[in-house]
């Protein structure tokens, strides 16, 4: 949107988790993820890291799980949203 596109739009995809997800109910979080495409049903597994100021985590992700701000557990096999870079 900053360099003038007009249709600018997040791009959210569905995926199927492939381990768990613990988090702590009250926030939206985006968690950096590796998106694996090869299998027929997308597979999406978190990237282990130490917060959002995790720059080397960040930089290995394709992806970001949306963990829902009323969500405590994800687990594997759930089919959760996703934000593709």
């Amino acid at each position: 949107a900053l360099s003038g596109e007009q249709n600018w739009q997040p791009r959210i995809a569905l995926a199927v988790l492939a381990t768990e997800i613990k988090s702590k109910p009250g926030l939206t979080r985006f968690l950096p993820a590796r998106l694996d495409t090869t299998q027929s049903i997308p597979a999406v597994t978190p990237m282990r890291n130490h917060g959002s100021g995790d720059l080397a985590a960040n930089a290995r992700a394709n992806c970001y799980v949306i963990v829902p701000e009323d969500c405590d557990l994800l687990t594997p096999g759930q089919t959760v949203r996703i934000l593709l870079q």
